[in-house]
């Protein structure tokens, strides 16, 4: 992930429960940039996160904004995709009991017309991956795709196994972090 430190700002995006949270941390650590939580901008909000963008040296984590990553405008930036399997995507998902399935889907609503192969009465993951698959070829901003399985992940210290972070809360990614909130 060095290679990203060609790039002032990068947004980490991808589906729910995908592994956006740890993957943000993991590259602000890697590039020793600034990491935000989106919740700590406003989270539906792509002109809010464009500025903090225009600032530099930060590494946004960026899921609810994931309809919109498109018409990010900022130079030298670069958005992170994260693909992690449908099923594993889904198991996390029911361990967290997340349930706003049908408020995520409505994001992608307005662009159905448009965005063609893009069914948005499957799965909310299926649909926000079919959806990056078309929204990729429009992007105005370099892109990249990381995998949840990849060897920068498992090997990065701050990574933990299925096991260790069965009891992890949803924004959790340390043992000693119970609250989730680190950012």
């Amino acid at each position: 992930m060095k290679e990203l430190s060609k790039y002032k700002s990068i947004v980490v995006s991808g589906c729910q429960r995908s592994g956006t949270t740890i993957l943000t941390k993991m590259i602000a650590h890697t590039l020793g940039y600034t990491k935000l939580d989106e919740f700590q901008l406003d989270p539906h909000n792509l002109e809010n996160l464009q500025k903090v963008m225009n600032g530099g040296g930060v590494v946004i984590h960026s899921p609810q904004l994931s309809s919109q990553l498109h018409q990010i405008a900022v130079p030298d930036s670069c958005v992170v995709w994260i693909n992690r399997s449908f099923n594993e995507v889904r198991k996390s998902m029911q361990r967290i009991g997340w349930q706003v399935e049908e408020e995520e889907r409505k994001k992608y609503e307005r662009f159905s017309k448009v965005a063609k192969g893009v069914n948005i009465n499957q799965s909310i993951e299926r649909v926000k991956y079919d959806f990056w698959q078309w929204q990729k070829q429009r992007m105005k901003v370099d892109w990249i795709e990381h995998e949840y399985e990849s060897d920068y992940m498992r090997s990065h210290e701050l990574f933990r196994n299925i096991e260790q972070r069965k009891d992890f809360n949803p924004k959790q990614t340390s043992e000693d972090n119970r609250s989730g909130r680190d950012w």
